[in-house]
């Protein structure tokens, strides 16, 4: 089995494998390998198969513990990265405790998709949206949210 990282030249990754499968050690998130494999017996060795593309990522790590604090007539939910781990973040959900204690999202404020939430790790959240059904809050309740 062989890989190249981009730079169209090969190199051989492990020889003389008997099994069907192979996990590869040491690659680098971020980056894309390029595989391909030839099959050996008695008579000497196959061509190459066609080369597959894999971009080495996984998921995002858990975001750090949010923060809320209020300002004036919102709540302001502040959250750190993630850690990408090979791709970047391209959205987060963030849910906020109703009053039937399930979580909901409040995407007319919090759209987690939205690049703007996605760079700045942050949503502003009228304090009247809380205190209205279905999170009902009312004052001295704690505000409990998770991304």
């Amino acid at each position: 089995m062989s890989y190249n990282q981009g730079t169209n030249t090969y190199t051989e990754l492990v020889s003389d494998l008997i099994t069907t499968s192979f996990k590869a050690n040491g690659l680098t998130a971020g980056v894309t390998y390029k595989f391909k494999i030839e099959a050996r017996n008695t008579y000497g060795y196959s061509t190459y198969s066609n080369e597959i593309a894999i971009l080495c990522a996984t998921v995002p790590s858990v975001p750090a513990t949010p923060i809320n604090s209020n300002a004036l007539d919102q709540v302001v939910f502040d959250w750190t990265a993630s850690a990408e781990n090979g791709l970047s973040i391209t959205s987060y959900t963030v849910l906020i405790r109703r009053s039937d204690n399930q979580f909901a999202e409040i995407l007319d404020y919090c759209n987690g998709a939205l690049a703007s939430i996605v760079t700045f790790t942050e949503c502003k959240i009228p304090l009247t949206t809380l205190t209205t059904s279905p999170f009902s809050l009312v004052f001295g309740d704690s505000i409990d949210f998770k991304v």
